[in-house]
């Protein structure tokens, strides 16, 4: 009887165990999942702005101004 009782109770800490890692590995899982949509948000804003940026030029140098402050300029003027 207490070699029965022994077992259940090994077998219950085996399960809480297996339970609480199951549910930190999803928890791990869910936090890597939206470390990894913040860091292709922020590779898209990296790519974003340089190419505003080049094309910003390529304006100015079509238009024949020599600065971006001088486009922004006449733009608002």
């Amino acid at each position: 009887m207490q070699v029965e009782k022994a077992f259940r109770e090994g077998t219950a800490q085996q399960n809480a165990h297996s339970v609480f890692v199951s549910l930190a590995l999803k928890l791990l899982e869910q936090r890597v999942h939206v470390a990894c949509k913040e860091i292709i948000t922020l590779e898209k804003q990296v790519l974003i702005i340089p190419l505003d940026k080049i094309q910003i030029r390529l304006t100015c140098s079509y238009l024949g101004t020599s600065t971006v402050a001088a486009f922004i300029a006449e733009q608002t003027s």
